[in-house]
């Protein structure tokens, strides 16, 4: 891969070895072109991404001569890939297969025909191809808020690509040390997006691992609240509920301590709710039990 956008801004040449690019400015004009591969930007958009309040009275000769240096390093290190002035802007041309996020759009088309066609394990595999391009957010090492929007999208595309590759595996009973070790690794990437964590919790709990799912459902409401200063969404909260509320049956078997444990999560976690409470009579008479 040539070009990479799905993490850190990375070219590299023929040769394998990643060019230095220039500074901010021309690494700036290069992610806005690439976000719109083999299209037109026009000079006052690229002007817009390098000085979003007062632009200079030469923003446009310094944008072309941006351009122009890129333009050379490209086309002098790297085959099919070059930098088109025209006369309201510019546009880069890249070649099948030499941007990242290219390959990543094709594979997912690709498999959701194959997913259309009913042929969900190569929809699967190819879901899951597209998800190892990803090596970090979009461009984050490139600070323009005007390609915000862009890089927002694309990462749309990777959540809805990962949440439609964990269906394909729950339905295909392919729930395996190999696909959570994907799951995680995507989440990590994205660590705030709710559905996400929301989507391994439920797999962990379904396949018996309950006190996994609660970790990580709980890790993401102290990170959120604690780094963000926010409160989990109502997804959380409920999946939290559910979750306990389906541990019991499985859970409460061995001893004094691991009621007193659950007894205690589920009083805290949803007081006041007249399931909960009865859930919590139960519990104690088992205690009573034990005794």
């Amino acid at each position: 891969m040539g070009i990479q956008i799905l993490g850190p801004l990375a070219v590299r040449g023929t040769d394998g070895v990643e060019l230095a690019l220039a500074g901010p400015r021309h690494r700036k004009i290069l992610a806005a072109l690439l976000l719109q591969p083999n299209r037109l930007l026009s000079t006052s958009r690229l002007i817009d991404v390098i000085w979003p309040d007062s632009p200079p009275a030469t923003a446009r000769e310094q944008v072309q001569n941006c351009v122009s240096l890129l333009r050379r390093q490209l086309t002098g290190s790297l085959a099919g890939v070059d930098i088109v002035r025209q006369p309201t802007g510019y546009r880069i041309h890249v070649d099948d297969g030499m941007l990242d996020a290219v390959v990543f759009r094709g594979l997912v088309r690709s498999a959701e025909l194959c997913a259309a066609d009913g042929d969900t394990e190569r929809a699967r595999e190819l879901l899951r191809r597209s998800l190892l391009l990803w090596n970090g957010r979009v461009l984050e090492d490139v600070d323009a808020a005007e390609l915000a929007p862009a890089k927002i999208h694309l990462e749309e595309l990777q959540v809805c690509a990962v949440i439609q590759y964990a269906k394909i595996t729950e339905r295909s009973d392919r729930i395996d040390a190999e696909f959570l070790a994907d799951l995680r690794q995507w989440i990590s990437l994205l660590p705030y997006h709710e559905g996400l964590v929301a989507t391994l919790a439920r797999l962990l709990h379904r396949g018996g691992r309950t006190s996994d799912a609660l970790d990580i459902v709980r890790d993401l409401r102290r990170r959120v609240r604690d780094e963000l200063g926010l409160c989990p969404g109502a997804e959380i909260e409920r999946l939290e509920r559910e979750i306990l509320l389906g541990a019991v049956p499985g859970d409460v078997s061995r001893n004094g301590e691991d009621f007193q444990q659950l007894r205690e999560l589920l009083t805290s976690a949803v007081e006041g709710l007249s399931q909960i409470a009865q859930l919590v009579s139960h519990i104690d008479r088992r205690l009573a039990a034990l005794k």
